[in-house]
């Protein structure tokens, strides 16, 4: 998912540097001449933080998915989440990284439900329509 967001974040950048051409630039670039090219600068008016991450920005979401795919029942998919997201901007991450929907007015029990409900509870529910034993 992380590679998406790059991806949408680089095409969004050429289209408008692309915008920002003027019409003798593109005749150039449309002659075969010239070719367009690409450099990383540091936008004006927006802070880098450059301090270490913390523990919470360290989670590996993808073996938390695994992890949470082989429990077999949503109070232990309640226990592993809380194991591993502590904090209410953690939930919320790893909410909008699996692409669950929650309100920002929901406490933490609720979004901890909901991403359980989610991953587990939907693994649960698939079984059982399928008939298969967990």
């Amino acid at each position: 998912m992380k590679h998406n967001v790059i991806v949408k974040n680089y095409l969004s950048s050429v289209l408008s540097l692309i915008d920002d051409l003027s019409d003798s630039d593109l005749a150039k670039l449309e002659s075969g001449k010239f070719e367009l090219s690409i450099k990383l600068i540091e936008k004006a008016g927006v802070k880098v933080d450059l301090k270490p991450k913390s523990e919470s920005e360290l989670i590996n979401f993808d073996l938390l998915i695994e992890e949470l795919y082989c429990v077999k029942s949503r109070g232990l998919g309640l226990e592993v989440i809380e194991k591993h997201l502590k904090l209410k901007s953690d939930l919320v991450k790893f909410a909008k990284y699996i692409d669950v929907a929650f309100l920002k007015s929901d406490r933490v029990e609720k979004i901890k439900e909901t991403i359980v409900d989610a991953t587990v509870g939907a693994k649960l529910r698939s079984s059982a329509i399928q008939g298969k034993e967990m």
